[in-house]
């Protein structure tokens, strides 16, 4: 292996590790198990700063992030300055060896300012110049379900589609969005059954408190009851929230209700093409659950 990277460690597959310590363990092997050429470390992450002190299995390490922790004394420091988010991206100064070069992107929400960093700070390693980045930043696009951007033909609305998945993910999407809203944020959302279950009444309480409507639906329940599902989340919730089991009615009832400003955001399944229920794979797309409603309303 050449090169690992960083980007962050936050609650997920709990289901399976049990607990935040063993997950991230198992996360820190990728960093001590093997002679890494290059390890590329998010220095703002709790988990990169704890494993920088307790030690890195590679030649050349390089950190990367926003903040006064991306500053310690490695080999290599990327930072970001100056950072501005635009209704169409972002754009940023990338400090690297004591240069600054001005990045501008399509991609949206500041964690992607991170995201941008490691692949800079990466590719920096393999022996990129810095100014072909830059323009390559430029011309990036979303990978399919990852803050996908749909602009309403029928009303000056937008709707994002996120993998988003758990609490801080959740909450990263929502935070980003609230930057480019400029009326409510509405968010529609479930959690996977047959999974850790810890996380549920956590993004029930972080959508309530970041957007301002929120539609609660199935997202792969496959054994387990969607209404027991749904309740988990509604516990972290100091409201019952709108429960809709049917994703596609769900998604089309917040299409339907969104107004002039809104931004939507069909969070979980992102890129996926089917919902689970039990035994079943039922075809299902949220990106043309919301094409479809388009040329419908047309």
């Amino acid at each position: 292996m050449d090169t690992a990277i960083l980007t962050n460690i936050s609650q997920d597959h709990l289901d399976y590790h049990e607990s935040m310590a063993a997950y991230g363990q198992a996360k820190q092997r990728l960093f001590t198990d093997f002679n890494l050429r290059h390890a590329v470390i998010n220095g703002d992450d709790d988990y990169g700063q704890l494993w920088l002190q307790q030690g890195i299995n590679a030649e050349n390490i390089s950190i990367y992030g926003q903040g006064q922790s991306a500053g310690k004394a490695v080999q290599h420091i990327h930072k970001a300055l100056n950072i501005a988010l635009l209704d169409a991206g972002m754009a940023f100064q990338w400090q690297h060896n004591q240069q600054l070069q001005p990045i501008k992107s399509r991609l949206l929400g500041r964690f992607n300012v991170d995201n941008l960093l490691a692949m800079l700070a990466t590719l920096a390693g393999q022996g990129f110049d810095n100014m072909p980045l830059t323009k390559v930043v430029a011309h990036l696009t979303p990978v399919p379900g990852r803050m996908n951007m749909i602009r309403l033909t029928q009303k000056p609305v937008t709707v994002v589609i996120d993998f988003a998945h758990t609490p801080d993910a959740l909450a990263q999407v929502l935070k980003a969005l609230s930057a480019h809203c400029q009326h409510d944020l509405w968010c529609v959302f479930g959690c996977g059954g047959d999974r850790d279950r810890s996380k549920r009444p956590q993004m029930g309480q972080i959508a309530e408190n970041l957007a301002q409507h929120v539609i609660v639906t199935d997202d792969n329940p496959r054994y387990e009851s969607a209404a027991q599902i749904a309740q988990d989340i509604a516990q972290g919730m100091t409201r019952q929230p709108l429960i809709i089991h049917n994703r596609k009615a769900a998604i089309e009832q917040a299409l339907q209700q969104t107004v002039a400003g809104d931004v939507l955001l069909i969070a979980g399944k992102g890129h996926e093409t089917t919902q689970q229920i039990k035994d079943q794979y039922i075809e299902f797309n949220d990106f043309q659950v919301v094409q479809n409603w388009q040329e419908a309303a047309a």
